[in-house]
């Protein structure tokens, strides 16, 4: 029979669905999350203020000024965030809610995250119901679907800490080149991310220099040509950034200086409070790095992702002030300093899972490594008591701020009631569209900029406390949107008076007024 007359070949159903996996795993991923991001936003509305910091900036670079200007990226916090926000900030004339881009960010980083593990998974011979298990914790812990449907930074350091160590484990399996130069993509992006990621970059480098220190009278060589390939790009991006700094606002240190000069001292329950919230991210987290970090042996492809794990931890107990404000020492204050050190080891954990899991489920793979791991005496142990610890910690309140019940309703962890700042922008709206000049001060003042869509047509000042030179150049009919007190406000002006016009929240609405025009009754709160 000739080649042109046999039959097409079709594809196989279970050929068809493997090729489908991936797709199908991204979509019902960002999916989960925009269903949650929709009920949080547009059922309850919330909002988390740094995930719309974020885009706020990336708005501000491409509609502030006639022209694309990168140096309105913002300074006061890292980056990387705003500047992946940037292709989704151009939808923000189109969408009739604003927060629903950073729903579309967190779905796209979270589907990614998605496919990461999976592809891990699949790379350890993992059962197909062990990898879909894997990704479905993933996708549906409160943790990552709370920070992910709202848009958080916090979904990025979960991205970029989950490739590190995804990357570390292919690393120190195969030692292609193409995976440490994936480990120092995802470093770069975390350390711009978050500044603490700086112990997640130390930790990669102590292994890969380890790793690299093999026999041979060539192996510091050896060492500092994999140092080099793994430090360039972080070095390079970090670089830029200290350099943008100091070109605009006159310091490489100003982002740094922003960031944590202002932190207060640690609460006496900060150590307790580090070490519970890695518990509650993972209970299981202290057992899977025991059980890659136990001596005598080899360094095995685990460690990496059981280092990146420590470090988070570490720093955080050694360095606090790089991690929170002052507050009170309360499980709320514990999440939200802690946040991304909770993203680091969700990621890390299920990382070291699969590859726990993968190395006792194929003993064929490496039998020998398999074998001189045995028992899992400790291990073992260690898993039930961090069940037993879970247990006794429930009835003090020692828990994740909203659980899947509560998460998958839209009443999301890590988030704040926005339906004042929505209110508000309802009457700047108003207020910009019969031409009165409007300055907003006060955190989250981009908030009300963004829900107006005045972006660019309205001052936005990011403290409550005046900014003299506004002060001066405010005049009769403009409006002074202020959040609190607006005391110093009125000794900043003494040739005006401010008349309130109304109150939202904590939101004042201030009309200036000359003083022969302003009512006996203005200058009361």
């Amino acid at each position: 029979m000739s080649p042109l007359s046999e039959a097409p070949i079709v594809l196989s159903k279970p050929r068809l669905l493997q090729r489908l996996e991936s797709p199908l795993i991204f979509l019902l991923a960002g999916a989960v999350v925009v269903y949650v991001g929709l009920m949080a936003i547009g059922v309850h509305g919330l909002a988390n203020w740094n995930g719309l910091s974020a885009l706020a900036h990336a708005v501000d670079v491409l509609y502030r000024e006639p022209m694309v200007n990168l140096a309105l990226v913002g300074f006061a916090e890292p980056p990387a965030t705003a500047l992946l926000y940037l292709p989704l900030a151009a939808l923000f004339p189109y969408l009739p809610r604003v927060d629903y881009v950073t729903c579309i960010f967190g779905a796209l980083l979270l589907g990614w995250c998605a496919l990461l593990l999976n592809g891990l998974g699949k790379r350890h011979k993992l059962a197909w119901w062990l990898r879909y298990l894997a990704v479905a914790v993933l996708v549906l812990h409160p943790v990552s679907v709370s920070y992910a449907a709202l848009g958080s930074p916090i979904v990025l350091l979960l991205t970029a800490s989950l490739g590190m160590a995804s990357s570390l484990a292919s690393w120190g399996e195969k030692r292609h080149l193409r995976d440490l130069i994936a480990c120092s993509s995802y470093a770069t992006i975390a350390l711009l991310t978050r500044y603490e990621a700086i112990f997640l970059v130390l930790a990669a480098i102590g292994y890969i220099a380890a790793t690299g220190l093999g026999p041979g009278v060539e192996r510091w060589s050896r060492v500092e040509g994999l140092l080099i390939t793994f430090l360039l790009p972080v070095a390079y991006f970090v670089g830029l950034w200290l350099v943008a700094n100091w070109l605009i606002m006159g310091s490489p240190w100003h982002s740094l200086s922003i960031m944590f000069g202002t932190t207060g001292a640690p609460p006496q329950s900060w150590s307790t409070g580090v070490l519970v919230t890695a518990l509650l991210a993972c209970p299981f987290s202290y057992a899977l790095t025991y059980h890659e970090l136990r001596p005598p042996r080899p360094l095995g492809v685990g460690v990496g992702p059981a280092l990146l794990l420590v470090a988070a931890i570490a720093g955080a107990l050694l360095w606090p002030r790089l991690y929170i404000a002052a507050g009170a020492g309360d499980m709320v204050s514990w999440w939200s300093a802690l946040g991304g050190m909770s993203a680091v080891v969700l990621a890390t954990s299920l990382v070291l899972a699969v590859l726990v899991v993968g190395q006792y489920l194929q003993p064929s793979r490496d039998a020998s490594s398999v074998s001189s791991r045995r028992p899992l005496a400790g291990t073992v142990l260690l898993a039930v008591a961090s069940i037993f610890i879970m247990a006794a910690m429930r009835p003090a309140d020692m828990v994740i701020p909203a659980g899947p019940g509560a998460v998958f309703q839209g009443h999301v962890a890590f988030a704040h009631s926005a339906e004042a700042e929505r209110q508000v922008a309802d009457l700047v709206a108003r207020e910009v569209a019969h031409g009165t000049r409007v300055v907003i001060a006060g955190w989250p003042g981009f908030a009300i900029a963004l829900y107006a869509h005045v972006v660019g047509q309205v001052e936005v000042l990011p403290a409550h406390t005046p900014d003299l030179q506004v002060a001066e150049q405010l005049g009769t009919g403009d409006l002074l949107v202020l959040l609190g007190d607006k005391a110093l406000w009125a000794g900043a002006m003494p040739h005006q008076m401010l008349a309130q016009e109304w109150t939202v929240g904590e939101w004042q609405g201030l009309r200036v007024t000359s003083p022969d025009a302003a009512p006996s009754t203005s200058e009361e709160p």
